[in-house]
């Protein structure tokens, strides 16, 4: 079932972080590699969500721990950007959180239980500690496939969120590669007694942006300055659209806490809250 993990850290002693080499996902990797090395060189394989294709895994930023203990819980937009600890210098004491989303059930269960006995590696050059204990959240397949049906959708992106375009990591703010997105990881992760929706359901009663407040932001990356958008965005439907037309979009957008959105979600990028609301 999707998975997420938050991770608190403390740092025992002062470092640096560079952006541009994903230290969050760079952190996760080498925990993988203590965990199992055919995992982790399987997960660090060439990146491929440019070619559809779904990781097992998406990737927060390092980031300030917030209050609420939920990890299910992202910032606000304007916090969740102000607030990423993956470049500059780290103090000693400091504390980081890493947000896991795990879509593989056995990969979630296996981590699970070896997690404990795991040696941690550096934040940069830095030696950490868990400054809690790990938390776990989860949703079931056919809890995700029966949420109730909503009137409006709001979806918060908390970090830079973009697709790709002949070959280019552009922003395309558009409903139907949302749901593409999420539906090609539904396709892959779910079991076949809980089966993504259809694209003829999808298309029966395609959801239609009614309000948004959005802007590009670029983000360095080793090979490339990309650009995506950030920012929140609500979707609604014509008056008549069927109930499984808008219950089918609303438990795609419902994953995207766990998958992310468009390319690089394993880099930190995609990060997604979705609301289901009432007509206003």
């Amino acid at each position: 079932m999707p998975t997420l993990l938050r991770l608190t850290l403390e740092l025992e002693e002062a470092t640096f972080l560079a952006s541009k080499q994903a230290p969050a996902q760079g952190w996760f990797l080498k925990l993988c590699q203590f965990y199992h090395p055919a995992v982790s060189e399987a997960l660090h394989a060439e990146e491929p969500e440019e070619k559809n294709v779904r990781r097992p895994y998406t990737l927060s930023r390092f980031y300030t721990p917030p209050q609420q203990v939920n990890p299910l819980e992202l910032y606000a937009v304007e916090q969740g950007l102000s607030a990423t600890c993956d470049e500059g210098e780290l103090r000693r004491g400091q504390r980081l959180s890493l947000r896991v989303g795990l879509l593989d059930d056995d990969f979630a269960e296996s981590l699970r239980d070896a997690l404990p006995n795991l040696p941690l590696p550096t934040v940069g050059r830095g030696r950490c500690a868990l400054a809690a204990p790990p938390e776990w959240l989860y949703a079931p397949w056919e809890a995700l496939a029966q949420v109730p049906v909503p009137d409006r959708l709001r979806l918060e992106f908390a970090t830079p969120t973009a697709f790709v375009s002949q070959d280019e990591l552009l922003p395309r703010p558009e409903p139907e590669r949302f749901l593409a997105s999420w539906r090609r990881s539904w396709e892959r992760f779910a079991p076949e007694s809980v089966p993504a929706p259809t694209e003829e359901l999808l298309a029966e009663a395609p959801p239609l942006v009614s309000a948004f407040d959005l802007k590009t932001l670029t983000w360095p990356s080793r090979q490339r300055t990309c650009v995506g958008f950030v920012g929140w965005m609500e979707l609604t439907w014509r008056r008549g659209a069927p109930e499984e037309a808008r219950r089918a979009a609303a438990s795609l957008a419902t994953l995207a806490a766990f998958c992310g959105t468009g390319a690089k979600t394993t880099t930190g990028l995609g990060q997604t809250r979705s609301s289901l609301l009432e007509r206003r």
